[in-house]
């Protein structure tokens, strides 16, 4: 195996999400937490002993927290999950040297969809056109972050989800849907707008 070839471990990164036809409650829950909890326990044994940069980081989604409904509630569900086996790993697993830190993204221009959006303008622009930053993440901007977390640099970080989103997930949900129609003219002051709790 890789350990025996390469030696003790400095980092590990999942990047786990059931991609099966079958039962996706069952698959998601294997998939993202099972198998994760199984290799994470099997492997902490595995890491250099007093190394900064040692870490695990388990990518994560903004499912954790809020609804995406074109995904299943199993996809919710274990993506909640991991959040919380992040804090719980990084408090049992930081008198051993590791760190245990996530990344949550929402739509990225990933390899396998950036053609997909690109090919559907209209789409793309809604995306860019919500997004402070005005652009779609890609992957490179969540394995950027992932190098940080995994390097020395990120050293006292730990039990933390990132959210890599460009600020889309900052905005008041009804700011935003009102900015998207034609109310965004519309003059809304602090007395008439209900305030968010």
């Amino acid at each position: 195996n890789i350990i025996v070839k390469k030696g003790k471990l400095n980092n590990v990164v999942f990047f786990q999400q059931y991609r099966g036809k079958d039962d996706d409650w069952t698959g998601e829950i294997e998939t993202s937490l099972t198998a994760t909890k199984n290799v994470i326990e099997n492997l902490v044994d595995q890491f250099k002993s007093n190394q900064e940069e040692n870490s695990i980081v388990i990518v994560s989604s903004v499912a954790g927290k809020f609804i995406a409904v074109e995904q299943p509630l199993s996809y919710h569900i274990a993506k909640a999950a991991i959040n919380q086996m992040i804090r719980f790993y990084a408090v049992n697993f930081g008198n051993k040297g590791i760190r245990v830190n996530g990344v949550a993204c929402g739509t990225m221009l990933k390899e396998e969809s950036k053609n997909f959006y690109l090919e559907n303008e209209e789409l793309h622009n809604l995306y860019k056109s919500i997004i402070p930053l005005g652009r779609m993440g890609t992957a490179q901007d969540l394995a950027n972050v992932i190098i940080f977390l995994c390097s020395r640099q990120a050293s006292f970080i730990t039990g933390q989800t990132i959210v890599v989103d460009g600020g889309i997930s900052l905005q008041w949900h009804e700011s935003l849907a009102r900015n998207l129609t034609p109310l965004s003219n519309l003059n809304v002051s602090r007395k008439t707008q209900r305030s968010p709790k």
